[in-house]
């Protein structure tokens, strides 16, 4: 299929938070500002270990695994609901998801980490639809006072084991 010549634009991409339960609990980002964001993607989710000769490069391998950083900015409605879904209690385990499952594994109670998709509409555009999913996201956030009151939600994708970080499909 060829590359779409429209562009993607806010209007396009849908986010949700979900757990790992059977039926995933899940949260969609609504009343948002259009700032969804990943940064630090790169390939194989590992750092390069640089080998110097006397300060003149040898060698490179790759180190550990590192994590992507991702934040989005929502305007407030509500900062905490107990039975409706939102993405700050899918953060924080808290309301509709303090029975949540983490996304990192049963096995791994602690700590809380839940899953992030992004839909792409591209049909619409001449293109296919897509996704960017981020199985294994660890956030905080910030809600900050004013004319909306915001609610920032930030913090690492993390790979696990041959798991990646951020997929696209």
């Amino acid at each position: 299929m060829a590359i779409p010549t429209v562009p993607i634009c806010l209007r396009d991409v849908v986010v949700t938070f979900s757990d790992a339960t059977g039926t995933p609990i899940s949260a969609t980002a609504v009343y948002e500002e259009g700032n969804f964001s990943i940064s630090g993607m790169q390939e194989g989710d590992k750092a390069v270990n640089y080998f110097r000769d006397r300060g003149d490069v040898y060698g490179a391998r790759y180190g550990d695994q590192e994590p992507v950083d991702v934040s989005i900015t929502l305007h407030a409605t509500t900062v905490y609901e107990g039975t409706e879904k939102i993405p700050l209690d899918a953060v924080n385990k808290t309301g509709a998801f303090s029975a949540g499952a983490s996304t990192w594994g049963t096995e791994d109670v602690d700590p809380w980490h839940v899953r992030i998709v992004a839909a792409v509409e591209g049909a619409d555009r001449g293109g296919a639809d897509q996704t960017i999913t981020i199985p294994y996201f660890r956030g905080k956030a910030t809600i900050s006072d004013g004319s909306p009151m915001t609610i920032e939600i930030s913090g690492q994708a993390w790979p696990k084991g041959a798991t990646a970080a951020v997929t696209r499909a």
